[in-house]
């Protein structure tokens, strides 16, 4: 064989192994949109799937944000007020135990409500917390109030033995 054969042949065989390559390079990128669009497809089917807890989630953020602001609220209502009427009954109230005990159990159960809607509580957990703040605030009433609307307790004498019988 002379060099222009060879030549030829070897260019030949390059021509070949490039169509080859060229159409393994087609292959590969009309299988990439077959992947891209089977990812795109899944993608879909996950973010349906998942949409309630998206939803959930943009529920607990929202009230998560409210229940902020009732506190804030709150807490800015209650000083403001002391801070205005200082020198009134109104204030020394406000400032006595049953008032700080006021807005501290408001808070708490704003707090515990708010656990329980971002699921750090469950229910029966719920129950129980809420039951034991309402049994005391109801128990703490019906104590006072016992005590303002009946009178002290008679003490009865008894009359003591003899030591001579």
């Amino acid at each position: 064989k002379n060099d222009a054969e060879i030549i030829k042949e070897g260019i030949n065989s390059e021509l070949t192994r490039t169509q080859k390559l060229k159409d393994q390079y087609n292959y590969l990128l009309k299988n990439l949109k077959y992947v891209k669009a089977d990812i795109y497809e899944s993608q879909s089917k996950i973010d349906s799937a998942l949409a309630p807890e998206y939803k959930q989630q943009e529920f607990r953020i929202y009230i998560s944000t409210c229940f902020s602001i009732l506190i804030a609220l709150l807490l800015f209502m209650f000083f403001y007020i002391v801070y205005k009427k200082s020198d009134f009954n109104l204030s020394r109230q406000l400032l006595s135990d049953n008032g700080l005990q006021f807005i501290t159990i408001f808070v708490l159960i704003i707090a515990i409500i708010l656990f329980g809607i971002l699921g750090i509580l469950e229910g029966s957990e719920l129950a129980a917390i809420l039951s034991g703040i309402s049994g005391y605030i109801l128990g703490k009433g019906t104590d006072f109030r016992a005590r303002e609307d009946q009178p002290a307790p008679a003490v009865i004498a008894t009359e003591e033995p003899d030591e001579d019988n």
